[in-house]
């Protein structure tokens, strides 16, 4: 329920009686028209202020922007978002637009750029939320403080806004300024002191808390979206990235508090599943995963590997005996996955009841049989890129046929398009904001 036209305390009540709300029209030459699926998506109607950097943030909003919600993402031309720059295609024209994370992660989005040091573009930032449904950022709290977008202030500018606030330790606290990544995160959630082999040392696997924390950030707004239309508006939420991995990974807290029990680096083994591994199988690089859970799926394997001899011993028909003789097992296990291609591996052991799965090249997902039928991918064309596939929401809703409409924006895309249409600038003022380098459509020093 998108609320009426409000201004912020800082603007003028000139300026303010030719500003107006409409929606917001893509320039983007590649834009797909809809397929009347906007109004049916549950996010539709609602703005999104999109003051988030790195895939956390951005992976969050992109969840709202799939799901219906206009989202007009902010950054800088002096700091522009760091997943642009992931791509490190140096030597193309634009090869800052080659950012593989923004571009997977920015999909349905509009992009503006606002210097926020300047007294003029921290006044447009507040205009927008003035006359947004929702505002999303993820610096530490210092940052959009010191920018003078605390809670108390966002809230004067628009007593409905839903605020969410995704710093990575939380508001308060003794860590509540300090910045981290996921693999800072990941860590410090206990995720690595269980992942790596026995005798080495612990292995970060990297990234993991950001979309797990995006899809907790795109929850907490949907649910301030729900106060908002059902009467309750000006929500300040909070989700925490560090709060989040350990929710993620309870397993060695609760081991430890249920029964003593220490959980420590294991490789692929289980403590509660045995044998649990991967294995090779022909070709460069193939494995398969096999996770045996109960005994007649241990009996269903030792079958099909000629082991009948381990179907018959005692001692195996438990996790801890099986645990205790996993080199053996592993090695007859080896032998058997070895000779076959790992198409081959799954068909065999799925026809038995034995769990098994491909260990798969992120390249061939894509094409992926299932994930082709699925419609999980979807082609865009991007005008720095070129056309590519992307992954939409690994959801499914009737009436939706596809996700993306449009491509991640290029930096500044829809500068004119969201100061003329959202904020009532009239084309002068915009030429003048370009040329006072508050806005722009390059990274600074270019």
């Amino acid at each position: 329920m998108p609320h009426q036209r409000r201004a912020s305390p800082t603007t003028t009540s000139a300026s303010t009686q030719r500003r107006c709300r409409r929606p917001l029209e893509s320039q983007s030459p590649s834009h797909r028209e809809p397929f009347q699926r906007d109004a049916q998506l549950p996010l539709a109607g609602i703005r999104v202020v999109d003051l988030t950097s790195w895939w956390v943030g951005g992976m969050a909003t992109q969840v709202l922007a799939l799901l219906g919600a206009e989202v007009i993402h902010i950054e800088s031309t002096g700091h522009p978002d760091g997943m642009r720059l992931t791509g490190f295609a140096l030597g193309h024209p634009d090869w800052w637009e080659w950012g593989h994370m923004f571009i997977a992660a920015a999909t349905n989005k509009h992009a503006i750029t606002l210097d926020l040091s300047t007294h003029r573009g921290s006044e447009l930032l507040r205009e927008l939320i003035a006359n947004s449904d929702v505002f999303v950022e993820n610096f530490a709290p210092r940052v959009t403080e010191s920018w003078g977008f605390n809670h108390k202030a966002v809230s004067e500018i628009n007593p409905d806004i839903v605020h969410l606030r995704m710093p990575a330790f939380g508001l308060d606290g003794p860590w509540r300024d300090r910045p981290a990544f996921a693999q800072i995160i990941e860590p410090m959630s206990t995720m690595v002191s269980i992942t790596g082999h026995h005798g080495s040392r612990p292995v970060a696997k990297g990234g993991l808390p950001d979309p797990l924390g995006a899809w907790h950030g795109a929850f907490a707004a949907m649910a301030g979206i729900a106060a908002l239309r059902a009467g309750r508006p000006g929500t300040l939420l909070e989700s925490t990235m560090a709060e989040v991995a350990l929710n993620a990974c309870p397993e060695p807290a609760l081991e430890w508090l249920t029964d003593g029990t220490l959980l420590g680096l294991t490789g692929n083994r289980d403590f509660h599943i045995a044998p649990n591994d991967v294995y090779p199988c022909i070709g460069d690089d193939e494995w398969v995963a096999i996770s045996v859970v109960d005994n007649d799926q241990w009996r269903s394997l030792c079958k099909v590997i000629g082991a009948d001899e381990l179907s018959d011993d005692l001692e195996l028909n438990s996790v801890a005996g099986r645990r205790a003789r996993a080199e053996v097992i592993d090695a007859l296990i080896n032998s058997w996955t070895a000779k076959y291609e790992p198409f081959q591996c799954v068909e065999i052991l799925r026809r038995v009841g034995v769990p098994t799965g491909l260990v798969r090249d992120p390249r061939d997902l894509s094409i992926d049989p299932h994930l082709v039928a699925r419609s999980l991918f979807e082609e865009l064309d991007h005008p720095v890129v070129g056309r590519h596939p992307i992954p939409g929401l690994p959801l499914r809703m009737s009436g939706v046929d596809h996700w993306l409409d449009r491509p991640a924006p290029t930096i500044g895309r829809d500068n004119s398009a969201v100061l003329e249409r959202v904020l009532g600038l009239r084309p002068s003022e915009i030429t003048d904001l370009a040329e006072n380098g508050i806005i722009g459509d390059r990274p600074d020093g270019i």
